[in-house]
């Protein structure tokens, strides 16, 4: 058992494949073997999943909708720096343009699949009750990092937003992590917030 948890323990640089299945209007397979991002779809009359859409990119820049998501809930439980972070995007963001709008469903790859397929950041920071966050590390936090990367995304965390989600080595199976993930341009413009601050 202890070899077992010794070869968990590596951090999301190697993983080799990522994926999530999601049933919502249609039942949809995301796949990455680490050479870009690949959608497909499941067909009832084959009974198979056909790829329909290939080398996946987050949308960026003015292709990007101005979307954050995160627990509302729980903005009271963030950092005050975080908490200004939200407000600052309600207001305008960093151009002062039209208000971010704010998007949550609250199932993990629910949140993860409107940021990939729209763009905007996803916040799901450490709070006062959950200091190392809700998801798990090993099999939720890095492999959806590793998707947003091959996509052309970030997936960072840390005070400053700048540590890479994809380098964290888990020290147990089950261990919880934080992220901020998204459009580069959004996770780059939460650094400068935070260094700001």
């Amino acid at each position: 058992m202890e070899k077992c948890l010794i070869n968990t323990r590596q951090s999301g640089e190697q993983l080799v494949a990522a994926g999530y299945c999601m049933f919502s209007s249609s039942c949809v397979f995301m796949l990455t073997t680490g050479n870009g991002v690949f959608q497909f779809d499941f067909d009832p009359d084959t009974g198979e999943f056909l790829m329909s859409k290939e080398n996946v990119k987050i949308p960026d820049g003015k292709a990007m909708q101005r979307i954050y998501s995160g627990n509302n809930g729980n903005v009271n439980l963030w950092a005050p720096e975080l908490k200004k972070y939200v407000s600052y995007l309600q207001a305008g963001g960093a151009d002062g343009g039209k208000p971010f709008s704010y998007r949550y469903i609250g199932a993990l790859i629910g949140d993860a699949h409107r940021t990939l397929l729209y763009g905007g950041m996803w916040l799901y920071p450490p709070d006062s009750a959950a200091p190392q966050g809700k998801a798990r590390l090993l099999y939720e936090v890095a492999p959806i990092a590793f998707i947003f990367e091959q996509a052309g995304g970030m997936a960072t965390y840390g005070p400053m937003a700048d540590k890479r989600v994809m380098e964290v080595v888990p020290q147990k199976l089950h261990q919880k992590h934080p992220m901020f993930v998204g459009s580069k341009s959004m996770v780059l413009d939460l650094q400068r917030f935070l260094k700001s601050c």
